[in-house]
């Protein structure tokens, strides 16, 4: 049994950035409650009362500070989706944006806790849906931890700490991380510790913080395979934060695509707003130019054109202004299409 002194907080981190966020957060703190944790819910938006009537604490932060500097290094995720017998490899860069704020948050969640009188705390992340086997194993994590003689619980992969899930002392914490207040003091930490101008997203951050002394004091899972028989039948990442995209995308990117086997492009829009989204598409090839217009009624919603010649770049428009957004030139493509 855990110490009668030992009180352990939920923490729980989440931008409402639209409707299907704001349902999964709701279904997220019921949940939470049911298992009986209490929460400190910290955000960069005000959501409504239903919603603050789930938690303990609401920790409110107007400053939804983002990286917005130059980085050299920023490595390129792939953000695909599957549908059928087409899965679409949207590739870019992961500046991971809202990553900054993520970490500003958990220290403003961690002094307001230890001021509460809370000892330990735990994170999740609302766009993880998991199932009541892994909220079961989530509350026996603290005896997990007493019984193991460790302060900390956290996944380990082979070169970052994962975000899903972390389990912490509060003092243990605050005396492993670097605490992280703005951009500076974020990017004086890589400087300091050889990483130059590279652009290092959270989870490398923590890891290096973490791998950089001794770890004698935290159990160590794999990030890989602990975490899906910890959490079975738990749904992982159900979102995409806009923050991933690059501002002039405006909530819906339009790219150029390779078609994967095949001597193909296309160009795809994918539409990640909760409104609808009208495309004008003016596609470039050798000698060639066609428009197409490509509408997408909903968050979630796709479309997309085949082509046989190589195209040399295209300029988008919003369909219902004919304002132009931007151009794509058919230069170091990676996003393709792979076809069942």
């Amino acid at each position: 049994m855990l110490d009668i002194n030992t009180k352990v907080i939920t923490v729980v981190d989440c931008f409402i950035s639209n409707e299907s966020v704001l349902e999964k957060l709701d279904i997220c703190l019921g949940n939470l409650n049911k298992f009986g944790n209490d929460i400190l819910l910290v955000s960069n938006t005000i959501p409504p009362k239903f919603i603050i009537e789930k938690v303990n604490y609401f920790l409110y932060n107007k400053d939804n500070k983002l990286f917005i500097q130059d980085y050299d290094d920023v490595q390129l995720v792939d953000l695909w989706k599957g549908y059928g017998n087409i899965i679409i490899h949207e590739i870019t860069e992961e500046l991971q944006k809202h990553g900054l704020s993520v970490m500003c948050n958990l220290f403003n969640a961690i002094d307001l806790s230890k001021s509460l009188g809370y000892t330990h705390f735990q994170r999740v992340e609302v766009d993880d849906l998991y199932s009541n086997e892994g909220y079961k194993f989530m509350n026996s994590i603290p005896n997990l931890c007493k019984e193991n003689n460790k302060k900390a619980l956290f996944y380990f992969n082979e070169t970052d700490i994962s975000f899903h899930y972390m389990f912490s002392e509060l003092d243990y914490f605050l005396h492993k991380i670097r605490r992280v207040t703005d951009e500076d003091t974020y990017r004086n930490y890589l400087r300091e510790n050889g990483f130059g101008e590279n652009f290092k997203p959270v989870e490398l951050f923590m890891f290096h913080n973490l791998n950089s002394s001794d770890l004698s004091d935290v159990l160590i899972k794999n990030g890989k395979e602990d975490m899906n028989t910890d959490f079975p039948n738990t749904v992982w990442n159900s979102e995409t934060s806009q923050s991933t995209l690059h501002g002039y995308f405006n909530g819906c990117t339009t790219k150029i695509y390779h078609v994967k086997d095949q001597e193909k492009f296309s160009v795809l829009s994918f539409n990640y707003n909760d409104n609808i989204i009208n495309r004008k598409i003016v596609v470039k090839m050798e000698g060639d130019e066609e428009i197409i217009f490509q509408k997408l009624d909903y968050k979630g919603s796709w479309f997309y054109h085949l082509f046989n010649k190589p195209i040399k770049t295209i300029l988008v428009y919003n369909a219902d202004t004919d304002e132009f957004l931007y151009e794509q030139e058919n230069k170091n493509i990676h996003s393709y299409l792979e076809f069942n």
